[in-house]
């Protein structure tokens, strides 16, 4: 499983090897930004987010909302959506492996428990899952690094890549698969194993 598409020269080293990789693409990886709908804001850069997230900015006054000091809520660190937006946002899509969380960002362990804490906190902010949105938090639209529209967290915008906090996830065969392997791929590609996509909070490539 690889949670970036491979390189070209991943692709030519593969190549040398006698190896021919064929793409899968069997799921989406989509994280909204949620915050209280009392903090003012209806959209951040990623930049903006990251500088949050890593405690340089600390109220959202000084991002456009009301008066407050921010309060940060992550995913704890057993969670592969907390390394995918540490990676995506905190870090830049990877351009600064320097920059980590914030000290002072509480932990939640599930999406859920995000969703509850940032909808009961008037100044909080956190990220989900796209599939665990709901009516009592607002979702930010994200400006993508260096500059742009600003683009909703929609299934759509995730599938297109037009939404920055998003990833395609892929498995590489090495040529086209058969047997067992081409079984597997099939399953996740399948009714039932892309609803398991969906319950897993990731989004479906069909």
């Amino acid at each position: 499983m690889s949670s970036r598409d491979i390189k070209d020269k991943e692709i030519a080293a593969a190549q040398e090897k006698g190896i021919t990789p064929v793409e899968h693409t069997v799921a989406y990886d989509g994280i909204a930004v949620i915050v209280n709908p009392a903090c003012g804001v209806e959209s951040l850069s990623v930049e903006q987010l990251s500088d949050i997230f890593v405690g340089t900015i600390k109220n959202w006054k000084d991002v456009g909302g009301t008066d407050g000091e921010i309060v940060l809520i992550s995913r704890d660190s057993a969670s592969g959506t907390y390394e995918a937006f540490k990676e995506l946002v905190i870090q830049l899509h990877g351009k600064d492996k320097e920059r980590d969380y914030s000290a002072e960002a509480l932990k939640e362990s599930s999406n859920q428990a995000v969703l509850t804490a940032v909808a009961q906190t008037k100044t909080a902010i956190g990220y989900v899952g796209l599939g665990y949105l709901d009516a009592s938090v607002k979702a930010l639209k994200v400006i993508p690094v260096g500059g742009g529209d600003a683009v909703e967290p929609t299934v759509d915008n995730v599938k297109s890549g037009a939404y920055p906090i998003s990833r395609a996830l892929h498995y590489y065969t090495n040529g086209d698969p058969s047997g067992a392997l081409k079984d597997y791929i099939d399953f996740c590609l399948s009714p039932e194993g892309q609803k398991i996509v969906a319950d897993e909070g990731f989004v479906p490539v069909n």
